[in-house]
């Protein structure tokens, strides 16, 4: 299994925890509801392991061996492992798309510079208005003017 961060392999139980008093949420209200979110669900069974490790290492609950017990529940931590590797993929997608986006959109740019170079196109031209562009006769001044009572009074051709 890969470690989240650094890539190397770790084992499924060596997944850090904080076992502090991250929930709010005690072993009992957590086994009345029998819903438990995933994070809890790890740490429950994160508990459950080190204490078994700890105290009682050699003693077999339920027919299962602690060894038997680590092997029943790997697939939680593989899903997780799973999870962080696909997370750690998608943001590195995302910086290629980044990328490549930035790497199109300048190669757009040069388009658009040479239609609005091009003399038969110009900037007034229908393809520059089907790129997407307002046609350079067509763009309002932006001037405005002043009344004596504050407002703005825009200047339209002509005027």
């Amino acid at each position: 299994m890969l470690h989240p961060e650094s890539g190397g392999m770790v084992s499924p139980l060596s997944i850090e925890v904080d076992l502090s008093n991250s929930s709010q949420r005690t072993a009992r209200e957590l086994h009345m509801t029998r819903r438990y979110t995933p994070k809890d669900a790890l740490i429950r069974i994160t508990r459950i392991t080190e204490a078994w490790e700890t105290l009682r290492p050699a003693k077999s609950f339920s027919g299962m061996t602690l060894d038997q017990f680590k092997q029943a529940v790997k697939p939680m931590h593989d899903t997780r492992a799973q999870l962080a590797e696909l997370d750690r993929r998608s943001q590195d997608v995302k910086k290629q798309r980044e990328a490549a986006d930035e790497a199109a959109l300048n190669t757009a740019q040069l388009i658009i510079n040479a239609v609005k170079g091009d003399p038969e196109e110009t900037e007034d031209g229908a393809l520059y208005a089907a790129m997407g562009f307002v046609r350079k006769g067509l763009r309002s001044t932006g001037l405005t003017r002043r009344r004596a009572n504050g407002d703005a009074e825009m200047k339209t051709e002509g005027s």
